[in-house]
């Protein structure tokens, strides 16, 4: 157990990097596919949220519904650029 909690700060860091936020991650299951492996976090206070590290700790899947205003500005600009090219039009964004 002790092992497995030390990466939790490197995947909550990541992830306050990419939403400029600071979010609780409780340990979930360890996966397995393959010869990969690693374990998997739960984002406290999103259901849906979660990040998978692999045997060194590193992020392999992060899976998060960010609510538009707490991302960070030089990302939502990457989202509405990418949006635009796709749709054609401004779409209005509550949850990344």
């Amino acid at each position: 157990m002790a092992e497995s909690m030390k990466d939790i700060p490197l995947a909550s860091n990541l992830v306050k990097k990419i939403t400029g936020g600071a979010y609780t991650l409780n340990e979930g299951p360890s996966w397995s596919m393959g010869k990969d492996g690693g374990k998997t976090y739960n984002v406290q206070g999103s259901e849906h949220s979660q990040i998978m590290t692999d045997s060194n700790g590193e992020a392999r899947n992060i899976l998060m519904d960010v609510e538009w205003p707490d991302l960070k500005d030089s990302y939502k600009l990457q989202m509405e650029t990418a949006l635009q090219q796709l749709f054609h039009e401004n779409i209005h964004i509550e949850t990344v």
